[in-house]
């Protein structure tokens, strides 16, 4: 989402290009180092809660980033995000592995992966549109919104 609404931002916030990139590093860096511990606490929450703590987190933090006020606070809630959506990964890997027939996992890992190429499809016409409509702080709280759903 942040890069479809890059222009609407960095006018905002008047961000520069190295400001642009550090919350964009924000978002990357932590997503790399909570990826590592993703994966244990989904083996201690279990994967039922731990899937839905992340969908809560990634959601709660999407919802927050419309609440912005400037670089640093998009940077942190960036961040944010990112300890709830590196969960989601692991989450999903397992829960196939323990539900799915081994006969229909590579079928399920199939529809886990077009389905978050479908969301990379359907996104950014939705953000573009919800932000012409309402507003940028708007897509970040509708979109987190759909996540609850």
């Amino acid at each position: 989402m942040v890069s479809v609404l890059a222009p609407t931002l960095r006018a905002e916030f008047n961000l520069s290009n190295g400001q642009y990139a550090a919350i964009v590093n924000a978002f990357l860096a932590t997503y790399a180092v909570a990826y590592v511990f993703a994966g244990w606490a989904l083996d201690r929450l279990g994967v039922g809660r731990g899937l839905t703590l992340s969908v809560v987190w990634w959601s709660a933090a999407n919802m927050l980033t419309g609440f912005a006020r400037g670089a640093v606070s998009l940077g942190f809630f960036r961040g944010v995000l990112a300890i709830g959506e590196a969960g989601a990964w692991p989450a999903f890997a397992k829960a196939i592995a323990m539900w799915v027939p081994i006969e229909a996992r590579t079928l399920a890992i199939g529809v886990c992966n077009s389905g978050s190429s479908l969301g990379a499809v359907v996104a950014p016409p939705l953000v573009a549109w919800i932000t012409l409509r309402w507003g940028w702080r708007a897509a970040f709280v509708s979109t987190g919104l759909l996540g609850f759903i």
